[in-house]
Formats: structure tokens, C-alpha cells, sequence
């Protein structure tokens, strides 16, 4: 009770927001995108359980193999953290096509981990693939919105977002995807500093030639 509590003020901002108007002026505009976003950040850390966050870091740190799951703007988060996590040597997927998620799928073993991405926690697709990893005993984590849902109810170890957007813009996903992204940038951080010498290697090994490629 008190948790909701505090999601429902602005206290720390003095700053009522209020969707986007017909015409807004320019410096009306900023303000409200950048205070939205700020405030769904510091909404979601209120909210997180920090064990779970652990659990999922020490998962995915002894993981042979990550999948993450995402569909539509959700997918974009999880193509996100292919990058991060391939640039330290974690082997992980992102597919995109649907029929290459689910193959991958049920290929999982024990000794994986399947990451789960939905705002709603209702993603039918999402919903497929996860329950395919947990049936190949892979672990399962979920990144969605606070409260009861299908995924965080189904996965193994659940992180929620917080994110007070109207029916009016969810489709555009705007402050609940910077909030997604930051519980992934949290987990590679986690999983990095757990390996701190070889995650520098494999970073200063990837910058380097990143750099050459483009010099080319």
C-alpha cells in the first residue's frame, strides 16, 4: 500500500504531467518527455526487487547460453542486449523472426537462460517461447510492467518496470522503454563487473576492432 502510494505523487518533481497537446510549444514539449522519462526510472527503482535482480544476474552470468524474447518495440530491447551481452562474450540470441524464436526455444537446456520482454506481460508470442523454456528446464526471467501478469507469473525470477502512460500513447512505448532498458543495462552491469578483468579484455578487443572497420 504505501509502494502505491508513492507511485501516485510527484512530489519529487513539484511537476503534475499531463499528455501532449494539440499544438504544444516546443519548451512544453521537453519538459514533458524528459520529466516522464525521469520519473518512470525512479518509479521502476522503488519498485524493484533487488534479490530477484541478483538471482537474475548470477542466472545469466553462469548461463551457457542467453535467448531474449521480445515482439514488436519490445523486440528493440532485446536486439539492445544482444549487443551489450555479445560484446563481453556472453552467447545469446535476439532473433526476430518469430519461427527462429520459437525453434530456439526448445532448444534450451538446463544450463540456459530465457529472458522474456513485454510491457503488458500479456504478449501471446512471449508468452509461447517462455513457456517453451521452461518445459527445456532453462531458466526463465521476465522483464514487465508492475502488478500481476501472465509472464511474470509464469518465469522463474521477475522484474518489473513501472511506467504511467496512457492507453493514448502505449502503442508508441515511450517512457516504459527507457525503463526496460535500463533493467537491461543493470544486468549486463552486473554481470560485467562480476567479470571485471576479461570484461575489459573483450571490450577493448571489440572497440578495437569496431574502430578498424569503420576507419576502413
Amino acid at each position: 500500500m504505501r509502494i502505491a502510494g508513492d507511485l501516485q505523487t510527484n512530489e519529487l518533481y513539484n511537476y503534475n504531467y499531463k499528455e501532449i497537446s494539440r499544438d504544444e510549444n516546443i519548451n512544453s514539449l521537453i519538459e514533458k518527455v524528459f520529466q516522464k522519462n525521469i520519473q518512470s526510472i525512479t518509479e521502476t527503482l522503488k519498485i524493484l526487487n533487488y534479490n530477484n535482480v541478483e538471482k537474475a544476474i548470477d542466472a545469466i552470468n553462469s548461463a551457457k547460453r542467453l535467448d531474449f524474447y521480445g515482439a514488436a518495440a519490445s523486440q528493440i530491447i532485446a536486439l539492445d542486449a544482444q549487443q551489450k551481452f555479445l560484446r563481453i562474450n556472453k552467447s545469446c540470441t535476439a532473433y526476430e523472426d518469430a519461427h527462429l524464436q520459437i525453434t530456439s526455444s526448445v532448444t534450451l537446456t538446463e544450463s540456459d537462460v530465457a529472458i522474456g520482454i513485454s510491457y503488458s506481460g500479456e504478449t501471446s508470442h512471449v508468452l509461447s517461447v517462455i513457456k517453451n523454456a521452461k518445459n527445456a528446464s532453462a531458466t526463465t526471467i521476465s522483464i514487465s510492467r508492475y502488478g500481476k501478469n501472465p509472464l511474470a507469473e509464469m518465469v522463474d525470477i521477475s522484474l518489473h518496470v513501472s511506467s504511467n502512460e496512457s492507453d493514448i500513447i502505449r502503442s508508441a512505448a515511450t517512457a516504459s522503454r527507457i525503463a526496460q532498458l535500463n533493467i537491461v543495462v543493470m544486468l549486463y552491469t552486473g554481470v560485467a563487473a562480476r567479470n571485471y578483468d576479461s570484461t575489459a579484455v573483450y571490450l577493448n578487443k571489440t572497440r578495437r576492432n569496431i574502430a578498424k572497420r569503420v576507419s576502413l
